[in-house]
């Protein structure tokens, strides 16, 4: 029952994200990446990703899509002070070409405001609207989040914060991401600036002595914990 209710509020959080057509465009372009998965595949090593289980239905390109651009549709509509919507993909190009360290001219804000996809300002109903969508939002990456973790119980030893919806926004995008709970736990810790100076110190020396050894065939494509990294040296035979 649990995963129905799941699958039905990400399928139709994903029709939602097909009605707004810039959003839409860059879902659409955006393909699951498994960076971990990757390098064990290019050096042959393995134990380094870990794939998890998920709930009925669903499959990990659906689970980020929804956890990411979902996000931008709500979060940008629910704040009164982001009273105007952007259609991002069409002014991507024209940004490129006019925006100066990121400020808009008096004649480049009347150049945006002129256009059919430019700003439309929302009226106090249409936030009020979007304020009740986040909510839903994150009670339902509430939901989300606990079934993983009862069908993965070492998720649960994740440290982090269930009020703060930027960690469980990494820990679900490491999920989707097959990214070992190590480093899940690692990049969680470095985006809450959790690490002390001694283990920073300590991380970089043994960072650069294995991102050293190894060649450009080698990248590494997403933050390896302490332990993955020591993992990976000692397959490799790096001292």
């Amino acid at each position: 029952m649990q995963d129905k209710y799941i699958k039905e509020f990400i399928d139709k959080g994903l029709v939602e994200i097909s009605n707004f057509g810039s959003i839409s465009e860059f879902a659409d372009r955006q393909k699951i990446f498994y960076p971990a998965e990757k390098f064990e595949n290019i050096s042959g090593l393995s134990g380094v990703s870990k794939k998890y289980n998920l709930p009925n239905d669903l499959n990990e390109e659906d689970i980020e899509k929804f956890i990411v651009y979902y996000s931008k549709i709500v979060f940008f509509r629910s704040k009164p002070d982001n009273q105007r919507k952007i259609d991002f993909s069409k002014l991507l190009k024209w940004n490129k070409d006019n925006l100066r360290n990121g400020v808009y001219t008096d004649k480049e804000l009347k150049e945006i405001n002129s256009r059919p996809f430019g700003f439309e300002y929302m009226n106090d109903l249409e936030i009020a609207y979007w304020q009740d969508k986040e909510q839903e939002y994150m009670q339902n990456l509430d939901i989300l989040w606990s079934r993983l973790t009862e069908l993965n119980p070492s998720l649960g030893r994740l440290e982090l914060d269930k009020t703060n919806f930027f960690d469980i926004y990494h820990a679900i995008m490491g999920v989707t991401s097959r990214l070992n709970r190590q480093d899940i736990q690692h990049f969680i810790n470095i985006q809450n600036h959790k690490l002390s100076s001694k283990e920073e110190k300590h991380y970089k020396t043994v960072f650069n002595k294995v991102a050293n050894k190894l060649d450009s065939k080698h990248p590494f494509e997403w933050v390896p914990s302490s332990k993955s990294l020591k993992k990976i040296a000692k397959k490799l035979k790096i001292r």
